[in-house]
């Protein structure tokens, strides 16, 4: 690991080679570097500062997408900023508004095999929302009483989760979602997925997989104490993220943690990072190759 300062307030990574990575913000910025993280230079600043961004997704090269907003606001009369959709066509150089939400948030996008995408948004309107037009026009498909909180596709299969303690599967790529697995906390904080071998961090704490697409889940070992994100990278590779023990004293800093698998989560090996504080969120451009976020510090991976 090799590690480089970000600007403040990272959400989420996407990188798109070694060189060039895109990032969102809480402030709603998205920043880019095409030098392997030394420099990152603002290429979207919002109107409005408390309207941040959560997820990115990349459809290729070229095209992008960032999700963000927030549904509510304080004060007497206050307006809140609502949701938001972010394209660029040209491999996060500039970015333009696609679809914006009165009182929701997008936390989370998705592309399923046929090439449409699906947003997650919470407040109202809530529920899924589909695009078959490369974002131009959202129709909503899914409604839930529950927060979501990711929404990942693999070959057919379509997962949602989030808060209501459950996971939500369509098996038609997005069409429907008649399968819910009901689990042992109220709320999911990551879900991913390498052809039939899937993951998912049950409250922070607990992580699960499957190896028949969600058929059935087995709890997993996880070194990892506190985990923030999973990495299903193949079948057989996959890294938690997280925290693990913590310096102690009155203002105790939890260290930076991964868990790796080789064997498609049947046994894991831990490793803690006393120089770095806990991992938030990380993107593989590879199975092998990718990056991690520790505050303000970018650790470049190479998985072994």
């Amino acid at each position: 690991m090799a590690s480089i300062t970000l600007p403040v307030g990272i959400t989420s990574i996407f990188f798109l080679s070694e060189s060039t990575g895109l990032a969102t913000t809480y402030e709603g910025k998205i920043y880019r570097t095409q030098d392997q993280g030394a420099t990152w230079l603002a290429q979207y600043i919002p109107a409005l500062t408390d309207q941040p961004l959560f997820d990115l997704l990349f459809t290729d090269q070229k095209t992008g997408y960032a999700v963000g907003g927030k549904s509510g606001c304080g004060g007497a009369g206050c307006v809140p900023p609502g949701g938001i959709v972010l394209k660029t066509d040209d491999g996060g150089a500039t970015w333009h508004k696609v679809y914006t939400g009165s009182q929701n948030e997008i936390v989370s996008i998705a592309m399923n095999k046929n090439g449409s995408l699906f947003i997650a948004a919470n407040g109202s309107p809530a529920g899924l929302f589909r695009s078959t037009d490369a974002g131009f026009s959202w129709q909503l498909v899914e409604t839930a009483g529950n927060s979501f909180s990711k929404i990942v596709f693999t070959d057919n299969a379509g997962f949602y989760t989030g808060g209501g303690a459950q996971l939500v599967k369509s098996t038609d790529a997005g069409a429907t979602w008649p399968s819910k697995t009901v689990v042992s906390y109220n709320y999911v904080n990551d879900l991913a997925f390498s052809n039939e071998r899937g993951y998912y961090v049950l409250g922070y704490s607990q992580a699960f997989t499957t190896y028949n697409t969600g058929a059935s889940w087995q709890e997993v070992q996880s070194p990892v104490i506190s985990i923030s994100k999973v990495n299903s990278l193949t079948v057989s590779s996959a890294l938690l993220w997280g925290g693990g023990h913590s310096t102690g004293g009155d203002f105790p800093v939890q260290y930076a943690a991964v868990g790796q698998t080789t064997n498609g989560g049947k046994t894991w090996t831990g490793t803690e990072f006393p120089e770095i504080s806990r991992v938030t969120t990380a993107h593989f451009y590879t199975p092998q190759q990718g990056y991690a976020v520790a505050g303000r510090t970018l650790l470049k991976v190479t998985v072994k």
